[in-house]
């Protein structure tokens, strides 16, 4: 294992879970909202969850080196080995590669015009354009329900902190419907995602023993950057028979699978520790089944869903003509 388990160290772990959904919420009319259900990231704008980050760092204290062109990340639970690949990802987002990737440069600059006039914006942070957005007074409901998806994509989906320079080139292209439709956002960012899993704990550890050295109160500091959520759901539904410790479970039914749980509360290191990890107390049927939901040296098993073909089909359609998703002109 990456961190053995007589080495587990305490962590103060932070990521950008922002709270735009709100925002979007509160600005755009009915009818917008409609139209940005419509889009691909419509139903992840309804995830009603806090950050667990704590559960986060159990399983990344957990994770099983592995060399780089190994598929997803692995990590050794309840003794057995459970792996979060893209496939995971796509799942719990409802986010799918797209059939043909298109490859073109988006050029248009018709909503940078529109937020900032006449000038030539180039440097800007994600705190000031959620800003902008927010007093704005669009008059377009096309306009309105693209910078809502740009500011989404950046702050909620890539994660990026608020004070950081927003990216332009997203506004180019939620605004060419054919750049937005074809673009590859399930690999985008579950790579984002995957990438900062991996390296999260680098030299942590290390990092530690040497403050231990002159503090009993010694803690690491890490973050993590991209949509964790995902990956915090898919260890919540390996860790299905301990929910009560972590979130609400909802419907079986709905989709994506993120919308199929709740949390408001996170658990503290020392609660899941006791309660999961380290739980002598729990029943034999209980191991059995949570065990069940782990495949040795392979994937997790989620339980098939009939619908998960048809969200696949719709993530996938790029036809004009689709009533899946709503049409937003140039």
């Amino acid at each position: 294992m990456a961190v053995p388990s007589d080495k587990y160290f305490p962590a103060i772990v932070s990521c950008q879970v922002h709270k735009i959904g709100s925002l979007i919420k509160d600005k755009l009319t009915q009818e917008q909202l409609q139209m940005f259900d419509k889009t691909f990231f419509g139903p992840l704008l309804n995830v009603n969850m806090v950050f667990n980050s704590q559960l986060i760092h159990h399983f990344l204290l957990r994770q099983i080196p592995e060399d780089g062109n190994a598929d997803g990340i692995c990590f050794s639970v309840l003794g057995k080995n459970v792996r979060f690949t893209q496939k995971e990802f796509n799942i719990i987002t409802g986010l799918w590669p797209t059939n043909n990737p298109l490859e073109k440069d988006c050029d248009s600059k018709h909503l940078q015009s529109l937020l900032f006039g006449s000038e030539n914006k180039k440097l800007i942070t994600c705190l000031e354009i959620e800003e902008i957005f927010k007093n704005f007074e669009f008059t377009n409901d096309d306009d309105a329900v693209k910078v809502a998806l740009a500011v989404f994509i950046e702050t909620v989906m890539v994660g990026k902190d608020k004070k950081t320079q927003f990216d332009m080139d997203i506004l180019g292209r939620v605004d060419d419907e054919e750049a937005f439709k074809s673009f590859d956002w399930s690999t985008f960012f579950y790579t984002r995602l995957l990438n900062s899993l991996k390296t999260s704990l680098q030299g942590k550890k290390e990092a530690y023993e040497l403050k231990k050295t002159t503090s009993s109160k010694a803690v690491s500091y890490y973050n993590i950057k991209g949509y964790v959520l995902a990956f915090q759901v898919w260890a919540y539904e390996v860790l299905s028979t301990a929910n009560e410790h972590l979130a609400t479970r909802n419907s079986k039914g709905l989709i994506p699978r993120i919308l199929r749980w709740n949390c408001t509360q996170a658990p503290s290191y020392k609660m899941l520790q006791k309660n999961i990890f380290d739980n002598k107390n729990m029943s034999t049927q209980e191991k059995a089944f949570m065990e069940s939901r782990i495949r040795g040296d392979d994937n997790m098993q989620m339980e098939d869903d009939k619908s998960i073909g048809a969200m696949n089909k719709k993530s996938l359609e790029q036809s004009d003509s689709s009533p899946q998703r709503e049409q937003l002109s140039p």
